[in-house]
């Protein structure tokens, strides 16, 4: 019988998979075919998600060792560096590869543009980011941003901080506010009611969780307050947690004005919630960037429970995990 430490770990690690695993079917699959022989393509939305997932070890690991806050910086650099193997030029921005991931070819390959993000890296001088335009505020603001909710020392404010660097639309910060909130709130919850009860009084959401308006007029657009609205319709209706009905509403994502903006975050509150064994293995086995977004999650539950690369006062438990998530 499992001891309650392990059972408990075995859900966090089942939840935390769910939510980078999700993102990323959920992403793919509003993006490419469903048919079962056709590859399930991610985009360049669970790329930069991914390298927000290292910055994010990253940070934990310098907060272990210098006992101080996010080094919010951290992030930026993440983007840097996937704009180097990209072979998107940033001038004087540009920086050195270290750690592992940029190592991974898939992620070296052009799956869409995130003009956001590319124009605060030119913008910006190293880890100092220039304000973004007020006008900016599409779905990236959110949707990569997801991951740290495993994180629980990542605040309201430090998602407001990150999102101010590539988009600058007030909305923008309060849905990503949000949408980090819920999916931190699903990855303890025991059925989407839970989570949804955080929703019914939140203006953004402008009570979508019942609504039975068509998903084309709730998520209509590609902005992050769309995406936010659009990911919470879908949760609200799948309350259950089987493959079939999961595979149902990531398909169900593509009905959205823009489906690129609402899947991923359906994909991640659905995992969040119900767990890693609730995404359907067909397509999981279809999902071009499997392991290493497994691989990510994996890694953050282990920064998370186990602190492999020690702390201040603490020697490492495995040698490579500085090499491997550099805290700077």
């Amino acid at each position: 019988m499992m001891s309650q430490p392990d059972a408990r770990r075995a859900t966090r690690l089942s939840r935390v998979r769910g939510l980078l695993l999700g993102l990323a079917l959920g992403d793919a699959v509003a993006a490419g075919d469903d048919r079962a022989s056709g590859a399930l393509t991610a985009t360049v939305t669970t790329q930069l998600a991914c390298f927000t997932s290292e910055a994010v070890v990253r940070m934990w690991v310098r907060g272990d060792h210098k006992g101080i806050g996010p080094a919010l910086g951290i992030h930026r650099n993440a983007y840097r560096r996937w704009a180097r193997i990209q072979g998107i030029g940033l001038g004087d921005n540009d920086i050195e590869l270290d750690g592992w991931l940029h190592e991974v070819p898939r992620l070296a390959r052009r799956r869409g543009n995130a003009p956001a993000v590319v124009t605060a890296l030119q913008r910006g001088r190293g880890v100092e980011a220039a304000p973004a335009p007020a006008t900016s505020g599409g779905h990236h603001a959110l949707t990569l941003l997801l991951p740290g909710a495993v994180a629980p020392w990542l605040t309201g404010q430090h998602v407001r901080q990150l999102v101010a660097a590539t988009h600058g639309a007030p909305e923008a910060s309060a849905a990503a506010v949000l949408g980090v909130a819920l999916a931190r709130a699903a990855l303890d919850s025991e059925s989407t009611s839970e989570v949804l009860k955080l929703c019914r009084d939140e203006p953004l959401l402008g009570g979508v969780a019942g609504a039975e308006l068509p998903l084309s007029r709730i998520a209509a657009g590609h902005d992050a307050v769309s995406a936010l609205r659009g990911g919470v319709a879908l949760l609200a209706r799948c309350p259950e947690g089987s493959p079939d009905t999961v595979r149902s509403a990531l398909l169900s994502a593509r009905r959205a004005g823009v489906p690129a903006a609402v899947g991923p975050v359906a994909g991640a509150l659905l995992g969040a919630v119900h767990g890693v064994g609730s995404l359907p293995v067909d397509m999981l086995d279809r999902l071009d960037v499997a392991w290493v977004v497994d691989t990510l999650a994996r890694d953050l539950v282990a920064q998370d429970l186990d602190k492999p690369g020690g702390s201040e006062f603490e020697p490492a438990r495995d040698a490579a995990w500085w090499s491997r998530y550099p805290g700077g």
